[in-house]
């Protein structure tokens, strides 16, 4: 399944994108997360809520119409792992980040439990705050891309070497996006993401 600048392997991807939706946390191994039993109880409670699928389509969405509007920009700099918009939802640590930390935002932390008016409100400051992003994203000229787009501060950041690259950089990204939803102003820099974590 492709949409704008992402290909997703729906068996694979967006399936773990519903974990961790649903269990609030980046850090899964989805071939071993339903044995564990706090796990399961986290999986349990956030699927019991009748709006829980509506929940994770919505906040999906807000991360399609992100990615293509992210998909005509490129830096100038081509020297790291990303380069291009679309290299972003390209990753899946940032993926999962981003559905972690709006996970996270409408439900709360694991063991944490939100009444439903604010999941509600939660989810529509996530579309909201989506929205203008891609308003910014789409307003911008190429000649702005670069000093919006700050792949390089992101890829300084994301060159540190750690054991468990995949870990660090799912960690990263979740920050990341923590910061983005917890605002409600018009970005004009994804630098401030990129130097959350």
């Amino acid at each position: 399944m492709s949409i704008g600048g992402t290909s997703f392997t729906l068996t694979n991807e967006v399936i773990e994108m519903y974990i961790v939706f649903g269990l609030r946390k980046e850090k899964v191994d989805t071939e071993t997360v339903l044995a564990d039993e706090f796990s399961k109880l986290d999986m349990i409670d956030s699927m019991s809520d009748r709006n829980f699928l509506d929940f994770f389509m919505k906040i999906f969405a807000c991360m399609c119409r992100i990615d293509l509007a992210l998909f005509r920009l490129s830096t100038t700099d081509n020297n790291g792992r990303f380069f291009t918009g679309r290299h972003l939802f390209d990753s899946q640590p940032a993926c999962v980040g981003f559905m972690v930390a709006a996970s996270q935002k409408i439900f709360g932390r694991p063991g944490q439990h939100r009444g439903h008016e604010h999941q509600l409100h939660a989810t529509s400051s996530i579309v909201n705050t989506s929205n203008l992003l891609v308003s910014t994203i789409n307003a911008l000229t190429p000649d702005e891309f670069d000093e919006f787009l700050k792949f390089d501060v992101l890829n300084e950041a994301l060159s540190k070497k750690t054991q468990k690259i995949g870990d660090f950089e799912r960690a990263f990204f979740a920050e990341a996006f923590r910061v983005f939803f917890s605002t409600d102003e018009e970005i004009n820099s994804l630098e401030v993401l990129w130097r959350a974590y």
